[in-house]
């Protein structure tokens, strides 16, 4: 997972500056993101063939594969898939969770309440219990 402003200087600045202890206490974090580019639209009825180099059962990393349709999973639509990958969440979570985490030394949270809209109903293959 690439979290390219990591060790950019700015960002250790900031995490030095809270481990210092110059901003205060903190007791609690907010991290928030402006995007919304989750797909849970229903999945397509229409299918490509699939191409010789991908191997879709591991691509999916499911119990039961979709239908293969390009420009819509892959090669990285997936991320924003529900289903597939894990929506804005999933994606962003990594770089907006990564300050405090590595600033506070944080380590599992005990709680993380959260706001989002309700997904659409999925169509497609049903899942498996």
């Amino acid at each position: 997972m690439g979290i390219q402003v990591s060790s950019s200087r700015v960002q250790r600045y900031g995490e030095a500056l809270v481990r210092s202890g110059i901003v205060g206490k903190i007791s609690e974090v907010h991290t928030f993101s402006n995007k919304n580019w989750g797909d849970d639209k229903p999945l397509p009825d229409a299918v490509d063939p699939v191409p010789a180099a991908v191997r879709l059962g591991r691509l999916a990393g499911r119990e039961h594969a979709a239908p293969f349709k390009s420009g819509i999973y892959h090669p990285g639509e997936w991320r924003r898939r529900v289903g597939f990958g894990t929506g804005t969440l999933g994606d962003m979570g990594c770089h907006i969770y990564s300050p405090p985490y590595r600033a506070l030394k944080l380590t599992s949270p005990s709680r993380s309440p959260h706001t989002a809209r309700r997904p659409a109903r999925r169509a497609g293959p049903p899942r498996r219990a």
